[in-house]
């Protein structure tokens, strides 16, 4: 006799529905909503093409800029699903949704930033951390 899981599979409709959809506020005063379950990095602007002070919410293939803090994203998106917190080359904090890593590899010198020593990888993109790789392996099975 089969047991039934505690849990809808992935892709049934009851497990799109228990998806929460998260609203934040955009730059423009707007709201937009994102599924939980394509959250996969969130971190503060820092590049001089972003817009300055806000943070980014990466999700599927896109990402979005919002208005709200770093620490008020970080609870809304952890509330309802893992986060781990890793540090960018540059010192800054940058948050990666557990699920969502498909892999950790090494920094490559002269191709990646100095003070990275891997690379978390998930389906959607490539972040660069100054943490190693084992240090990246162990958080994430906490």
């Amino acid at each position: 006799m089969a047991v039934p899981h505690p849990w809808p599979r992935k892709n049934s409709p009851s497990a799109i529905l228990r998806a929460a959809q998260l609203t934040f506020q955009t730059l423009d005063g707007d709201t937009q909503q994102v599924s939980s379950e394509e959250i996969w990095r969130i971190r503060a602007t820092s590049t001089s093409d972003e817009p300055p002070g806000a943070i980014v919410i990466d999700y599927a293939f896109d990402r979005v800029y919002v208005k709200e803090s770093l620490a008020s994203v970080v609870e809304k998106v952890g509330g309802v699903r893992p986060l781990k917190k890793f540090t960018l080359p540059a010192g800054r904090p940058v948050y990666i949704a557990a699920a969502k890593v498909t892999g950790v590899t090494r920094a490559i010198p002269g191709q990646h930033h100095p003070n990275a020593h891997a690379i978390i990888v998930s389906r959607e993109g490539q972040t660069q951390v100054r943490e190693t790789r084992e240090a990246i392996s162990e958080a994430l099975v906490k």
